[in-house]
């Protein structure tokens, strides 16, 4: 990357990596306050005032804000978890505005370059630990052998890495250097029991190589979508039936497809809760049922930012083992409203587009593998994912390449 000689430009650099490093630069593990928290107000306050493109992204958060505001007053008339949700959205502003500066100063490639570094620390640092059992100060400690390099737990460490996985497909250009890479998350997500990052990278590699390898040309495209209608079946078969005796092996248990995709599925669709033993899985369905039935009690307006904690802390909603939903999409969704909708939407076509014409340039292979990668990576992920500077500002990079060309490095 170029280095630049501009005095902000490094200090920039600097609280980034303090962003990203936040969870272990705490004052405590309980602590809210980290050496990133202590320089944002002022970065945020420098770029607010000097950075030509900050205008829009602060009309963008006064706007997401105010929304919020009345939608808090509509739903509950309990501003304690709207209030911490705007200091967050603040914070992770200031994340955009620092990744869209670095971009303009030294291109997506330097970047990126900065990124791809501290990904590859992070892995050496969770297979250090995984090897030498210890941790970093102020994050959580797990007697089964899961690891969390410079994040809170294993699932912060998941969607950290996965975050990076569609930049790391399309940009590594060494083949050998690009699947060693992947093989090494594949056997991180099983040791730490990250099911969900499992899922999205095996999504995410199988939409990259179908694309490069099988729909470059447009008569392999009625193959693929004959084989992913049969791979449908297949499998929507196999969960019906738990007989069937297909079961899928985790770190240390096994689980029948019907337990894992079937059975949560319905009980989603009928908007009826599982019974609480506080696993991992019905955890998380009865969260998303709980979540469905305050955003169709909102008339689809959303509850506002920060209130699906508010909503999980009634008795009628308590969880076992959970006081957040533990899905972000999800979480997005219900809180804002319908306009998420639209958005996700919108997704899906661009992604559909991209799927089935001629890619002009690695930028909208990025942006393919990132939809579907990044929407089921996040899935797993709790209120935890707002401290997780990491993912986002990777999400704000691959975002801020739309119009862009590969021409910039």
């Amino acid at each position: 990357m170029v280095i630049s000689k501009n005095i902000w430009f490094v200090f920039f650099q600097f609280v980034l990596l303090l962003a990203f490093t936040h969870s272990v630069l705490r004052v405590s593990p309980e602590s809210s306050i980290s050496l990133y928290r202590v320089f944002a107000p002022i970065t945020l306050f420098i770029l607010a005032l000097s950075y030509r493109r900050a205008m829009f992204p602060l009309i963008i958060t006064a706007l997401i804000s105010l929304n919020s505001l009345v939608l808090t007053f509509l739903y509950c008339q309990c501003f304690k978890h709207y209030a911490v949700f705007v200091i967050h959205l603040l914070l992770l502003l200031n994340i955009y505005l620092i990744v869209s500066y670095l971009k303009d100063k030294v291109g997506f490639y330097g970047v990126y370059k900065y990124f791809l570094m501290f990904f590859i620390s992070s892995l050496i640092l969770a297979y250090t630990e995984l090897f030498f059992h210890f941790n970093l100060p102020n994050v959580a400690v797990y007697t089964d052998g899961s690891v969390s390099a410079f994040n809170w737990n294993q699932n912060e460490l998941s969607s950290a890495l996965i975050s990076f996985l569609p930049l790391l497909l399309v940009f590594i250009d060494s083949k050998l250097l690009k699947y060693s890479l992947v093989s090494t998350l594949l056997f991180l997500f099983y040791v730490n029991d990250a099911k969900v990052a499992l899922i999205a990278l095996l999504a995410g590699v199988f939409i990259y190589l179908f694309k490069i390898h099988f729909l470059r040309f447009r008569g392999f495209v009625n193959v693929f979508i004959f084989l992913l209608f049969i791979l449908i079946g297949i499998i929507v078969f196999l969960s019906y039936y738990q007989e069937s005796g297909v079961l899928i092996s985790f770190r240390d248990y096994q689980m029948s497809l019907s337990e894992l995709i079937y059975i949560p599925i319905l009980s989603i669709l009928n908007l009826v809760p599982l019974d609480d033993f506080g696993g991992s899985i019905d955890t998380r369905v009865n969260a998303i049922i709980y979540a469905l039935i305050e955003f169709k009690k909102s008339y689809f307006l959303g509850i506002g930012i920060g209130n699906t904690l508010t909503m999980l802390e009634t008795p009628e909603y308590f969880l076992k083992s959970a006081k957040s939903l533990h899905n972000f999409p999800m979480q997005i969704l219900v809180e804002n409203g319908f306009w998420i909708i639209i958005i996700y939407l919108g997704m899906f076509v661009y992604f559909v587009k991209l799927l089935f014409c001629k890619l002009q340039d690695k930028y909208q292979l990025l942006h393919l593998v990132a939809i579907p990668t990044l929407l089921l990576g996040l899935v797993g992920s709790s209120v935890g994912i707002f401290s997780n500077y990491f993912v986002w500002a990777s999400m704000f990079l691959i975002c801020l390449t739309s119009g862009d060309r590969v021409n910039d490095k």
